[in-house]
């Protein structure tokens, strides 16, 4: 199947950039690297009036650590931020979950501001981003503005991103030496997660979690909740596995990655 019929424009600066989505963000769709967009587009699961090729603008890509921060430009490519020297020891959580993301191939092409907005439930990128308490800036041509990830993502393809608005950077405070974990189940290799847990210990010592896959976002979760009896909001009940064994995998994964993370 054929995309339905649309207008597609590649502005070259943000302010460009920002001008369109001022007037027409509401029936536009945004296009990064395309792993998430072009299959809902061919498939005509989504149909925009506009589509806008970000893969021009300038400005909105590429790493750098500043005052204790990592900044990675949100059209920065995934396969970059792999192998980025920075990001190993910066946030090597990110690192790990990073090489989970689809295959070497998609990885070339898709990009952090993507994953993130996109904000699949089963997808690896968002639940980092709440595990190391990122920061997204979004902009507008009414400025910018920082968003913390765990206040991002509100539902299954739903975040706090206005119409009016794009990714422009995501900062992660450093946590260099400190441990981190990452796992997730998936029926095959390189098969999209079923359920999964990003962890890391905190500058003051405590091991902290953000379950994806068990929910419409990720949620985050503390070595000493997984003593209680924890319910989680919105269950995801599929195919492939229910609610019940959702949460099951779940705390055996938070288990073993709190484990991994002990001293």
């Amino acid at each position: 199947m054929k995309p339905a019929r649309f207008e597609y424009a590649a502005p070259t600066s943000l302010d460009a950039l920002l001008s369109l989505l001022s007037c027409r963000g509401r029936s536009a769709a945004l296009l990064a690297g395309g792993q998430s967009l072009l299959p809902l587009l061919h498939r005509r699961r989504l149909r925009p009036e506009l589509v806008i090729d970000l893969n021009r603008v300038t400005g909105i890509g590429g790493i750098v650590f500043r005052d204790g921060l990592l900044r990675i430009g949100a059209m920065t490519r995934q396969r970059e931020i792999e192998f980025s020297e920075l990001v190993a020891h910066h946030a090597p959580l990110l690192t790990k979950a990073v090489g989970f993301v689809g295959n070497p191939a998609t990885r070339n092409r898709g990009t952090l501001g993507g994953s993130i907005a996109f904000a699949d439930p089963l997808a690896e990128l968002p639940a980092a981003m709440v595990c190391l308490g990122a920061t997204f800036w979004l902009g507008s041509e009414a400025g910018k503005r920082p968003v913390p990830a765990a206040g991002f993502f509100r539902a299954r393809q739903k975040t706090a991103l206005l119409p009016s608005e794009a990714i422009l950077a995501i900062e992660i405070p450093s946590c260099t030496g400190r441990p981190s974990a990452f796992m997730e189940v998936t029926r095959r290799a390189r098969d999209q997660a079923m359920v999964g847990v990003a962890a890391r210990v905190e500058e003051n010592g405590n091991a902290v979690a953000a379950l994806f896959g068990v929910a419409e976002h990720p949620v985050e979760i503390s070595e000493a909740g997984l003593d209680q009896d924890w319910q989680i909001t919105y269950p995801l009940n599929d195919e492939n596995l229910g609610y019940e064994d959702r949460q099951r995998i779940a705390r055996t994964l938070a288990r073993r990655a709190f484990r991994d993370l002990a001293p």
